[in-house]
């Protein structure tokens, strides 16, 4: 007779008859016990057995000291899961009751936690075996405590590390040693650094697709393989878009322990900016020499730190009679100074001791300890003719505050008016020159003529140095207005009303700077609003030597400014009569808009959140954690966070409810856009329906366990009947019935198999790690799988595992001689392909798709027919492309958004 008792079936026998040696029997069961237990004490490691029921009804000293209770208070008295923490409590309980099961499945291995008496929670490595022939089970337990103390320590040093790598503003990089270069990683600034959008996009080129000139990459190799090691402080590579970009790289080969190259590690700086600025700076330089040389009312002269002559200009070969490419680089000052006059001026040394200081070391003396030194000298000309002359020495020095030299600026006495004024020009002139080259500026005197125009100033107006310097009556207003007017260089002891009737408006003051706008027209008609800042220039005295402006081109920063208050002005409007809720957060987290619709939701008024509350305010404690981490990555790299998540919002009233959240980052600012939808009530309908799934589940499961007990009553007596007929047709019949009975018995159980299917959500899933937890309770002989799959997930039912269980499984039991299993995967256009292939016999054509057919599968419980539909939840697709007889290959085929690629590092 058969019986179904929860699902499973039970054969019921004939009690065997009586023994008449009783005390014979009774004798060999208590050795027989005495030696299990001596086995079960010795054992060597914590072990109980375990009832059906839960219940400890043995345990050995080694669980008695782990668990810290005696055996007395263990034994017939305690659960095993009140040994188990409340997180593996489930997981724990379904893996005995699949053990107790009939073919039921469960781990050979697992992990929980197990909390002792004292409370303390351990980490053990658990296994369970049934005993046979009893519905007991033997649980023996591994403290894995230090080692799992171990992982997490490495985990969070590793987390660390890829913490630390990816906010680096350097690009970190690894690519392959062989040649052509393939990259294998890079960090975040790396991408951004050459324009790419993610890493998947990099790892589609060679390493030859970031040089400018190819023959660099051959040159660094061949340090690479010369020394184990290369550096290039200055390189010239590309950006994905084909920009130049200046870089400096450093780079290591990493090795095995047998020495054989594997990888080669390495860091890029962009330094692109720094180039720039010295290419501008020697174009400066360039530019300011020859400046300088055209000169000729002063004498202008520079040396290096030595005294060498590095410059000497033209108004200073008319003054001395030298020619400049006679001295530079040959003499020294002291070729035309008075040796009388500098012998009667020898300095002291710089440490107050030691020998008085003469020749070039005197005459920069005081210039060194000032910085400038101005006062009178004799000079000698070439002829011997002596000349009064008012110096000016100056010490340059570079960005580190090093000297690199000294200049020296120049008067002949001879017309003291024409000296004064002459001087404080040049003096401007350089002032404007040396300081303000960077924005486009000019500086006037106090009667209005130009006495400084930078070079800036002359590509900003079109008018050049020569043509406008020394020119009054408002000529410098010319190239920006077409008229001679005031500018706000003139107007710098004006009132804010008499600036405003000349044209400028957003006037304000700062210390004794004016800072205006105002509107002109280029040459060419095109019109301008500039930004002028101006203050007032002092002579030596103290009084007020002129004016000094600087004006910049805001054209388009206001074109854009007007533009972007058009587009947000519309834009809100939109957004107030936008069927969903919207919210506009800054880059501090406040929240600067919200529409109608998301008061409706919140239930607070605009007035009372905008510039006011932060979006962290409405976000439920559990979820902010999550959220705030999100915010935080996605100002770094948008792309590693997703742009749609749930989440719980708190109302003004205090009630929280479900949102699903889509935020979008407006480009070029700081601000967010938010999209929030109230999706609570679909929340509950969820839940509803999984509380319902979950109550037909059970009635399902009720009812399938009396079919079935009425199933094993039917098939007994039909087979009861079958032995008592004595007519072979009759026979017949009886064997008809009852095959029809174990069909309706194998469509029964197919449906205990097919019932949880899409009952929860899918969830991402490592495929690497589902192909080999499937496997597990698979006796593979000596078949080798190989999982060619790594750092995939895909978007699927949680019976995933189930599925390739049933691949693997069908190929062991039907592939014939098979040898090998291999998993592999390929990403095309627009899906992702995983393959699993074997040697075996393979599938005949006119099966490949029958395998997949209900009645084809119903026959073997969770057929490939199931699998088929596990799949087809998250629309993916599985079909089989083997070559009859040269084995089964069977394709899953994964649509895009339903896979993802994650870095294992």
């Amino acid at each position: 007779m058969q019986d179904y008792r929860g699902d499973t079936l039970m054969t019921v026998k004939k009690s065997p008859p009586r023994l008449t040696n009783t005390a014979l029997i009774m004798e060999g069961l208590i050795e027989s016990e005495k030696l299990y237990r001596g086995i079960f004490e010795q054992s060597g490691i914590p072990a109980v057995v375990i009832g059906e029921d839960s219940t400890i009804l043995l345990a050995n000293s080694r669980f008695e000291e782990l668990s810290g209770y005696p055996r007395g208070e263990i034994e017939e008295k305690k659960q095993w899961m009140e040994f188990v923490d409340s997180g593996d409590c489930e997981k724990s309980r379904k893996y005995l009751d699949e053990n107790l099961k009939p073919g039921g499945w469960a781990p050979a291995q697992y992990t929980l936690g197990f909390v002792d008496r004292n409370g303390l929670v351990r980490d053990v490595s658990a296994s369970l075996n049934l005993i046979t022939g009893t519905r007991k089970i033997v649980l023996t337990l591994v403290d894995i405590t230090p080692r799992k103390k171990i992982e997490r320590m490495l985990r969070q040093n590793e987390e660390r590390y890829q913490t630390l790598v990816k906010n680096l503003t350097t690009g970190v990089f690894r690519v392959t040693h062989e040649l052509p270069g393939r990259f294998i990683w890079a960090n975040p600034a790396f991408l951004s650094m050459f324009g790419y959008g993610s890493l998947t996009d990099l790892l589609k080129i060679t390493t030859a697709g970031i040089f400018a000139d190819i023959r660099d990459e051959g040159r660094i190799r061949e340090e690479l393989n010369d020394n184990g090691f290369a550096r290039v402080e200055k390189i010239r590579l590309k950006k994905t878009d084909g920009s130049p970009l200046w870089a400096s790289i450093t780079a290591e080969v990493k090795q095995h322990e047998d020495g054989k190259s594997v990888w080669v590690d390495g860091t890029v700086e962009n330094i692109t900016e720094r180039v720039l600025a010295e290419q501008q700076l020697k174009q400066t330089q360039l530019r300011l020499g020859e400046l300088l040389g055209a000169v000729t009312t002063y004498s202008l002269f520079a040396t290096d730190p030595e005294g060498i002559l590095t410059m000497f200009n033209t108004g200073s070969e008319r003054m001395l009679g030298y020619r400049a490419e006679d001295i530079i680089a040959k003499e020294t000052p002291l070729l035309f100074l008075d040796a009388s006059e500098l012998a009667t001026r020898t300095g002291q040394p710089e440490s107050g001791g030691g020998s008085p200081l003469s020749g070039f070391a005197a005459f920069i003396s005081r210039a060194k300890t000032n910085g400038c030194d101005d006062r009178e000298w004799t000079f000698v000309k070439k002829d011997g003719t002596k000349i009064p002359a008012d110096l000016t020495m100056t010490v340059m020095h570079n960005e580190d505050g090093v000297i690199t030299g000294y200049l020296g600026v120049a008067q002949e006495l001879s017309d003291q008016k024409r000296l004064e004024e002459a001087f404080r020009y040049d003096k401007l002139q350089m002032s404007g020159v040396i300081y303000n080259i960077p924005e486009p500026t000019f500086a006037i005197d106090r009667a209005g003529k130009v006495i400084a125009w930078n070079r800036a100033i002359e590509e900003l107006s079109g008018t050049k140095a020569v043509d406008i310097l020394g020119k009054g009556e408002y000529a410098h207003s010319v190239p920006f207005y077409q008229d001679r007017r005031p500018m706000l260089s003139n107007l710098l002891f004006a009132t804010d009303t008499e600036i405003k009737q000349q044209g400028y408006f957003n006037i304000k003051r700062s210390s004794n700077s004016i800072t205006a706008e105002t509107r002109s027209m280029k040459p060419g008609g095109k019109n301008l609003i500039i930004r002028g800042i101006a203050a007032p220039i002092y002579d030596d005295t103290g009084e007020i030597a002129g004016g000094i402006e600087s004006i910049t081109d805001i054209t388009e920063v206001r074109k854009k400014e007007s533009e972007l208050q058009d587009s947000e002005s519309r834009f809100r409007a939109i957004l107030d009569y936008i069927g969903s809720a919207v919210a506009i957060i800054e880059e501090d987290s406040t929240i600067s808009y919200i529409n109608p619709e998301l008061e409706k939701i919140i239930g607070y008024v605009r007035d009372e959140v905008e510039g006011k509350k932060k979006w962290t305010e409405f976000v439920a404690p559990e979820d902010l954690e999550r959220l705030s981490g999100y915010q935080h990555k996605r100002r770094m790299d948008p792309a590693s966070v997703p742009s749609r998540y749930e989440f719980r919002f708190i109302r003004w009233d205090g009630q929280v409810r479900n949102g699903f959240l889509s935020i979008t980052p407006i480009p070029g600012t700081g601000k967010t856009v938010v999209s929030l939808f109230d999706i609570t009530d679909r929340v509950l309908a969820q839940d509803a329906v999984q509380r319902a799934n979950k109550k037909l589940k059970f009635f399902s499961s009720i009812t399938r366990h009396d079919i079935l007990n009425q199933l094993t009553a039917l098939k007994g007596n039909l087979e009861l009947s079958r032995g008592a007929a004595g007519d072979a047709g009759l026979r017949e019949s009886v064997e008809k019935e009852l095959a029809a009975a174990e069909a309706i018995q194998n469509q029964i159980l197919f449906t205990r198999d097919y019932q949880d299917i899409g009952i929860q959500l899918p969830e991402w899933q490592n495929v690497r790690d589902v192909i080999l937890t499937s496997c597990n309770g698979i006796r593979l002989g000596t078949v080798t799988v190989s999982v060619l799959v790594t750092g995939v997930e895909v978007l699927a039912d949680l019976l995933l595992v189930r599925v390739f269980h049933q691949i693997v499984d069908n190929a062991i039991r039907h592939g014939g001689k098979i040898t090998q299993l291999r998993f592999t995967c390929q990403e095309s256009f627009d899906e992702l392909v995983l393959t699993c292939e074997d040697d075996g016999v393979g599938i005949p054509a006119d099966a490949k798709e029958k395998i997949f057919n209900r009645q084809h599968s119903a026959g073997s419980g969770l057929g490939l027919f199931v699998s088929r539909e596990i799949l087809s939840i998250t629309k993916i697709s599985i079909r089989e492309t083997g070559i009859p007889g040269k084995g089964a290959r069977f394709e899953i085929r994964v649509p895009k958004g339903a896979y993802r690629f994650i870095n294992e590092e």
